[in-house]
Parts: C-alpha cells; structure tokens; sequence
C-alpha cells in the first residue's frame, strides 16, 4: 500500500512535552528545509474565533518560531487541548500537533517523514503506523489529514 494511506501516530504526551516539541519545529525545519514557506493551521481547540479555523496561513520558516512562540504565549494554541497543523511545501509532509496529546504525521515524502522523526527531539517519541481509514471523523473534529481538503 502507498505511504499516503496511513499516516504515523506517536503515544500521547504531556502538554509540557508537546509544547518542547512545537518549539523545537522551526530549528528543524530551518535545518530540513531551509528558506521556504510552509502553511499552518489552528484547528479544533483553539482559542479564536472559529472562523479563523482551518484557514491556511503561509509563513516562513525564518518566521515560523515566532509564529509558534505568539501562538502559545497567546494561548491561541495549548498543548493536549488545541490541534495546529504544519504542512510543508509542496503538501510533501503534515505534521498535526493533536488535542488528544499525540503528534499525526503523513504525506507521500517518505525520506522527509523519516528524518522528521528520527531527529531530536521527535524521536523522543514512539510513532505507530495506522491506516488513515482506521478512525472515523467525528462531526466538529479535526478535518483528516492529508486527504487534500484543506
């Protein structure tokens, strides 16, 4: 089966882990990536408005930490309580830090996802491989990830 169809979920976390985590992004995607642009989204949970849900923003990864550091000071995002997504460029990885305390990650770029996870501090974690289609959406959740409707 192709990569696309299952998508990689760590154990949960304490909200403090997954705030270290959600800091620690930008520093890896500067050094994966480099200069681009990447999108980011706040999703269920956050503390906006809900019209200001699931709208991609485009930031840039020179950007991208004080984008994350204003979001939780803000408390727009809280770990275990708020889903916020990242998508690279090029829809190759998206990477949702979930409500339920666990890390999602998905796309077709499998040498991408591999180096996302096995660097510090992902691969603090334990990721389990499931089949997208293994959970059913729950009317006001989260959209699922990499389906291309968002």
């Amino acid at each position: 089966m192709k990569a696309q169809e299952y998508e990689w979920v760590s154990a949960s976390a304490p909200p403090a882990e997954l705030k270290s985590l959600l800091e620690a992004l930008p520093r890896q995607l500067n050094e994966l990536l480099g200069d681009c642009l990447v999108k980011a989204m706040y999703g269920w949970g956050c503390n906006l408005h809900m019209d200001l849900c699931y709208v991609p923003m485009k930031v840039g990864t020179q950007w991208i930490e004080k984008f994350i550091r204003e979001s939780l000071e803000q408390r727009i995002v809280v770990p275990a309580e708020s889903d916020f997504y990242i998508e690279l460029p090029e829809e190759r990885l998206e990477i949702l830090f979930c409500h339920e305390g666990d890390i999602h990650v998905c796309g077709p770029d499998e040498d991408l996802r591999n180096k996302v996870l096995n660097t510090a501090p992902f691969n603090s974690l334990s990721f389990n491989r499931r089949r997208k289609d293994a959970h059913q959406a729950v009317p006001g959740s989260m959209p699922p990830l990499c389906d291309g409707s968002h």
